[in-house]
């Protein structure tokens, strides 16, 4: 079942958000380290506490297996822009010894579903070129790529 986030999940959302940094970091220690506690309790709280963020779980038994989390946005005031309100998606996790069962694209169609009833007509989602994984799965869901970032580390 997938829901929106309780207090009560907050032991088993934090183990996830330490599975989701590890994977960050052992697939690249040049852009990632690991978060001290606090750091990550600050993060996970943000998501948990403040208006404008989304979190949701995926629950199976009593346990949660994944989350899912972003924050509604307005674009900026740029004249080139038009004014849209965006849900971006900030995390996308699924635990270790839940992968493989179809629960990262059941928590994209579980936020696409929530995006239609409020009418909100953009979903935003930045992944890291390592992540084959969940680009496959959000490709599979009906996103398209609509901008790239490129970088360069020069080698002293």
């Amino acid at each position: 079942m997938i829901r929106s986030y309780k207090e009560s999940d907050r032991i088993s959302v934090i183990a996830l958000w330490e599975e989701f940094d590890d994977h960050h970091v052992a697939m690249s220690d040049y852009y990632f380290r690991k978060p001290e506690k606090n750091e990550l309790i600050a993060r996970h709280n943000r998501y948990a506490n403040q208006n404008g963020m989304l979190y949701m779980v995926s629950e199976e038994k009593g346990g949660i297996e994944g989350f899912i989390c972003g924050q509604y946005r307005k674009t900026p005031s740029v004249s080139l822009l038009k004014e849209r309100t965006i849900l971006e998606l900030h995390g996308i996790c699924v635990g270790q010894k839940y992968r493989h069962r179809g629960l990262a694209g059941q928590l994209i169609g579980a936020v696409v579903d929530l995006a239609k009833r409020e009418q909100i007509k953009d979903i935003e989602v930045m992944i890291w070129d390592f992540n084959d994984p969940i680009q496959n799965i959000i490709r599979s869901a009906g996103f398209r790529l609509i901008s790239g970032k490129y970088g360069l580390t020069l080698n002293e």
